[in-house]
């Protein structure tokens, strides 16, 4: 639901500058996930989205959308991770998640609504935790 609103505001938003702002955030989302950090890589792709969801003029909107993306990092910390350790306990597919964030800041870049709004309904965070056909065994960091 939040979903086709979030992509009218930023549409409605968007400035050169703001979808270099995005590029540059999604590079460093390709950077941990070469880096294989699952920690970092959960937290550029929050980051990825505060970017998106501060380009929204409409501040309740933003928050709503903050916070559903508050309770996804959550839940990929807790799973990925026992209380008080760093270390990973479970592979994750990079890979699919990284298409879906390429996917929704090039929808912005293209002023394509539609692949926003699926590129957004479709960052869930169990992408990560799951494999793609044929991907293969995932990583283990």
């Amino acid at each position: 639901a939040l979903a086709p609103l979030l992509a009218a505001e930023v549409l409605a938003s968007i400035t050169d500058a703001r979808q270099r702002e995005l590029e540059l955030q999604l590079a460093l989302l390709h950077r941990e996930q070469e880096r294989k950090d699952v920690i970092e890589y959960v937290w550029a792709a929050w980051n990825l989205h505060a970017k998106i969801a501060g380009i929204s003029t409409n501040a309740l909107l933003e928050a709503l959308y903050l916070s559903t993306m508050d309770v996804a990092t959550s839940f990929l910390r807790t799973t990925l991770q026992h209380p008080g350790s760093t270390e990973i306990t479970r592979a994750v597919w990079f890979g699919p998640f990284t298409a879906i964030q390429d996917s929704l800041v090039a929808g912005i870049r293209d002023r394509d609504p539609g692949a926003i709004v699926g590129a957004i309904c479709r960052t869930n965070p169990k992408v990560l935790l799951s494999p793609a056909p044929a991907e293969g065994t995932g990583t283990m960091v």
